[in-house]
């Protein structure tokens, strides 16, 4: 990708003076979370309707389709669904191993932590419950009606536009984006650093730099090499990565 912003990167990771005000803008499936909220919901909705759901989904990530199209099929596929199917998924969502430990760190950084969804609002709740923390979070609204899902009110047509709201309200001097699947790419193109978390092949030509583990992504946004006593608590991410592997085998 032309232009990479990545020595100016280091620079401002860098930084323990009078630190520029960075953004750091995460997508939430594929990259904080392994979960696909829609999926999982669909699946509930029996064999027919879950493999319709995931051939638009797979149009979406691989850019066969515009994304926010293959969205309103998907939702049109699974309207009437139960609110509760939606309520078993979000209860069971959790995070990456060591994602919560990544963005309180930004935080303590002086990082601004941004999270924009090409999913929907619901998942606010996992975010909170797993102890994710952002300074905002974009994402399209599921609308239920009488307990079932009647359709979906959109927040944005694209990530770069999502992306650029966040500039314009939060003016930071400098952007990190980390996405994962094509549908990221608008967002991508909107930072000063492009990341691929574990990306697919059609992200090479968008993104400056891969990480494939929350691990990485700490050492490449934290600094690991740093000195100061704020640096970031690598090891700590690393035992949290360690015990949820353990709790889930």
């Amino acid at each position: 990708m032309p232009g990479a912003d990545y020595e100016l990167f280091r620079d401002v990771a860098r930084d323990q003076g009078e630190q520029p005000k960075k953004l750091v803008i995460f997508d939430l499936e594929g990259v904080l979370t392994p979960h696909e909220f829609l999926l999982e919901f669909a699946e509930r909705a029996g064999k027919e309707k879950y493999e319709k759901v995931l051939e638009e989904f797979q149009k979406g990530i691989t850019g066969e389709q515009k994304w926010i199209d293959g969205l309103r099929n998907r939702i049109k596929i699974l309207k009437g669904t139960p609110l509760e199917f939606a309520e078993e998924v979000v209860n069971n969502v959790d995070m990456e191993p060591g994602a919560a430990e990544l963005t309180q760190a930004l935080k303590a950084n002086g990082w601004y932590v941004a999270i924009v969804s090409g999913g929907f609002d619901i998942l606010k709740q996992a975010l909170d419950r797993c102890g994710i923390a952002y300074d905002r979070f974009l994402s399209h609204k599921l609308i239920f009606e009488q307990g079932a899902l009647a359709g979906v009110e959109l927040s944005f047509e694209d990530k770069g536009e999502a992306a650029r709201k966040l500039k314009d309200e939060l003016k930071p001097d400098f952007v990190v984006a980390v996405g994962d699947g094509w549908n990221d790419v608008p967002m991508l193109i909107e930072a000063n650093v492009a990341v691929g978390f574990n990306p697919k092949p059609k992200l090479r030509n968008y993104i400056h730099i891969s990480a494939y583990s929350i691990e990485e992504l700490a050492m490449l946004l934290l600094n690991k090499e740093s000195d100061s006593e704020q640096a970031i608590p690598v090891q700590e991410i690393r035992t949290s990565a360690v015990r949820q592997k353990v709790r889930s085998a």
